[in-house]
């Protein structure tokens, strides 16, 4: 079967968009672009993986401009996959064994702000102290705000 027809009869779209030098692939957008009048007063929603830790983030921002300018309607929330490569074992099995959890500790030891914001003590979660969050490292005694 054609595509036009099948666009044309479809109610709705879901993108599934790999990131491609930090954009869509340009066979995906050639594709887009051939059709004008099938994207029109439609819902399209985004699902994007990526390599990096923004999951593809970047080609369905661009998806969505695009959409736009075919008068479709982009959904505002989204489906990301950041790192999508370590989803699989060494053999390319998907899913791989996932690691076992960190242990969450139960409260901070200078627990700033009544709990409401982060730790002033590295985080737990980071793999190295590099890793910690600049705002993680705002002293006890100073308020969030006065940093």
């Amino acid at each position: 079967m054609a595509l036009r027809p099948r666009l044309a009869a479809a109610d709705a779209f879901v993108l599934i968009v790999p990131e491609c030098n930090r954009s869509v692939p340009g066979p995906l957008k050639t594709l887009i672009d051939s059709f004008r009048s099938e994207w029109e007063a439609k819902p399209v929603g985004f699902v994007g993986y990526g390599l990096s830790l923004t999951g593809g983030v970047r080609a369905v921002e661009h998806l969505r401009q695009v959409s736009a300018e075919f008068h479709a309607v982009g959904m505002k929330d989204v489906v990301l996959f950041p790192r999508v490569l370590e989803h699989y074992d060494a053999q390319g099995r998907f899913p791989a064994e996932p690691e076992a959890p960190r242990p969450r500790p139960s409260s901070c030891s200078t627990n700033c702000s009544g709990g409401r914001w982060p730790c002033a003590t590295p985080s737990p979660y980071a793999r190295t102290a590099s890793e910690t969050p600049a705002w993680c490292a705002v002293p006890a005694s100073r308020p969030w705000w006065a940093r």
